[in-house]
């Protein structure tokens, strides 16, 4: 059996485990990830084309690296996508897709990995474990679905072209509902969507409303007993038995925490049996507000707290030499919370590397992870001026990145705006009112990707650190404002 030797081993492929390997990578440590999916990024891959995330655009970051994105509000599933290439690239990490891990034997000196591949079984051998990867899709009930059953039933789609000219039905009143029926509306695609619970604020929200209108959707709040029939899907809504007939079935039901992971950490004596059923119990910050919608903000989150076990020690100190890191740490879970989970990730990595525990952080770790802006600044501590200034600036030629569609979520900066008139060959990227200054217009014009930030300060003789701190900052608002993307630094080993 082939055996592979490494210091840090990460178990799973997504932006904690992205970030846990670049951070590892700065600090010299030898890692590798292990993705159970076909590509990096997998969890990603799989969201519906188009999706607006959420979290905006800073919140993805990994290593101080700037995410360019059409607008900072409003980041794409394929802004990130691009992003994170670029990160993997630029970090060089190991991410070995097609690897499932299966077990975990840890001893005094090691944990040896116990890996599923395409080519049979292998072992990793790891000073230490990372566990980051814990979601996996909520699956409809066995006897959900009739025998014969002529109706499609998806978990999700990677494009609304997917189901076209048919008749589709989204249940799931949750976030990933209104994402899928969204998307479908969004392509004129009649929907039905039924939600097991009230209608929520996202399905009030105004542009919402009017695609539901002008696409002929319905939304049924409130429908129970939900069974895919031969032809169709029956429900019972207000005491009634009512029967929907429909070619698709997107079952969008969220994500639940994996029953495999819980058990391969409690079999390992990583996770104790009350601390795994502690985490199968927890409750989300949206699932305490879903439940308690008149309850204060400080009590909601005094719940989601208290829901979950304490597991500050398996970040900052490993059990068995396992660390822990990602959604169930923290209130947001598999909903939201990215920076939060890549923070969990950074703090275990720097841990390891013998690093203090951040200033002002104490136990329980969920309270500790709920101030934002105190994660965001450890963040981007340790960050040095050499790796933004190696980066690449590539002006941005193309409307691909104009605001030309609307977004369910309809913030200010989505609505459709006169452009500004001219021969400024910005007018397409720039926001209205905001022109380009003579130093921005000259700076843009060296963006050409075959010259460095670094060197551009050289050239220009910026030696002082406050002035090529200047500079960097003048080329992060530029990628703030949706005209330059970057490229990484040239690989010299190639």
């Amino acid at each position: 059996m082939t055996t592979l030797m490494t210091k840090l081993c990460v178990i799973g492929g997504g932006p904690t485990a992205v970030a846990a390997l670049f951070e590892a990578r700065a600090r010299g440590i030898p890692a590798l990830a292990l993705e159970a999916g076909a590509t990096p990024l997998a969890s990603l891959h799989a969201h519906i084309e188009g999706l607006v995330y959420l979290s905006p655009a800073s919140h993805w970051e990994v290593g101080g690296l700037p995410l360019d994105c059409r607008d900072a509000l409003e980041c794409e599933r394929e802004d990130v996508l691009r992003y994170y290439a670029r990160v993997i690239q630029m970090g060089r990490l190991d991410i070995r897709c097609r690897h499932r891990c299966v077990g975990l034997r840890p001893d005094a000196d090691g944990v040896t990995v116990e890996v599923e591949t395409p080519e049979g079984r292998r072992e990793v051998r790891a000073e230490e474990v990372l566990v980051t990867s814990w979601y996996e899709r909520r699956p409809l009930p066995p006897d959900a679905v009739e025998p014969g059953s002529r109706v499609e039933v998806r978990e999700g789609l990677r494009s609304a072209a997917e189901v076209a000219g048919q008749r589709v039905a989204v249940l799931g009143g949750g976030i990933s509902g209104f994402e899928q029926a969204g998307a479908l509306m969004m392509a004129g695609q009649p929907v039905t969507l039924l939600m097991r619970g009230e209608a929520r604020g996202l399905h009030r929200l105004p542009h919402f409303a009017r695609l539901v209108e002008a696409t002929g959707s319905r939304l049924v709040p409130n429908a129970s007993a939900v069974r895919v029939t031969r032809e169709g899907v029956t429900y019972h809504e207000d005491g009634e038995t009512r029967h929907l007939p429909c070619d698709v079935l997107v079952a969008a039901c969220g994500a639940r925490l994996s029953p495999r992971v819980l058990e391969l950490l409690t079999r390992a004596g990583v996770l104790t049996e009350d601390e795994a059923r502690r985490l199968r119990e927890s409750v989300s910050l949206e699932e305490a507000k879903q439940a308690h919608p008149d309850w204060t903000g400080a009590a909601l989150e005094r719940l989601a707290v208290e829901s979950r076990p304490d597991l500050w020690p398996l970040v900052f100190e490993g059990r068995r030499r396992v660390r822990l890191a990602g959604g169930p740490l923290h209130v947001g879970a598999s909903n939201a919370g990215v920076m939060v989970s890549i923070a969990t990730a950074v703090f275990a990595v720097r841990a390891m590397a013998g690093a203090p525990v951040p200033a002002g952080m104490a136990p329980p770790l969920a309270r500790a992870l709920l101030n934002l802006e105190s994660l965001l600044q450890v963040l981007r501590e340790d960050v040095p001026p050499e790796r933004v200034e190696s980066l690449r600036p590539l002006a941005v030629g193309s409307w691909s990145r104009a605001w030309v569609h609307p977004h369910l979520l309809e913030r200010p900066t989505a609505q459709s705006v006169e452009r500004t008139t001219g021969l400024d060959p910005t007018r397409f990227l720039l926001p209205p009112g905001r022109g380009v200054r003579d130093m921005e217009r000259e700076l843009l014009g060296l963006a050409d990707g075959t010259t460095s930030i670094g060197e551009i300060a050289d050239a220009n003789e910026l030696m002082d650190p406050a002035e090529r701190a200047k500079l960097v900052a003048t080329f992060r608002d530029l990628w703030t404002r949706n005209v330059l993307t970057w490229l990484p630094p040239l690989d010299a080993d190639r």
